[in-house]
């Protein structure tokens, strides 16, 4: 918790078998607000890339994506309604280096959210985005996993009244066009 009483984002990477830090850092959004994690990811080069979501000065929520390497960059992603994000799920799409892909949910309307998912470079720029609906209403997302021939599967929560089993999995290749829902 900030000076001001808010949640920051905090966060140490342990390189060494000392069990010393080798880097640490600390995230206070631009509204010093409340700002939590979601993910952390240090590739075989040392670049950390932490991801999460920050409050901003009308009191909704954005992704956020620190890359740290030999350079900063701070990304915010607000999505196209300007209302609330959440998620920001992270993972290397080759395992332990280079580009990343970042999923999380969109809030277009107060009955209507969406996937965002989107790749990024290793220093933070957009390689490709884009939001996506799985049905209609309110979806949202709680993760990914990268699935045969190079798909990704971001899945998350329906409302019962649209799939019984409560829960989707959609299928977008590894350039984001988006496929199949389950």
């Amino acid at each position: 918790i900030g000076a001001s009483g808010n949640y920051d984002i905090i966060y140490q990477v342990y390189g060494n078998i000392s069990g010393a830090a080798s880097f640490s850092g600390r995230f206070n959004g631009t509204a010093n607000s409340d700002d939590f994690d979601s993910s952390i990811r240090v590739d075989v080069g040392g670049a950390r890339v932490v991801s999460g979501i920050t409050t901003n000065s009308s009191g909704n929520t954005d992704m956020i994506l620190l890359v740290y390497g030999g350079y900063i960059s701070q990304i915010i992603y607000n999505g196209p309604a300007n209302r609330n994000e959440t998620g920001g799920f992270l993972k290397f799409k080759n395992g332990l280096f280079g580009n990343f892909i970042l999923v999380g949910t969109t809030e277009i309307s107060a009955i209507e959210k969406q996937i965002y998912i989107a790749e990024y470079n290793g220093y933070g720029s957009v390689v490709w985005s884009k939001t996506d609906p799985v049905l209609s209403g309110i979806n949202e997302v709680s993760g990914f996993e990268f699935g045969p021939s190079s798909t990704i599967l971001v899945y998350g929560t329906l409302p019962i009244a649209l799939s019984p089993s409560g829960i989707f999995i959609k299928q977008f290749t590894s350039s984001g066009i988006s496929g199949l829902a389950y």
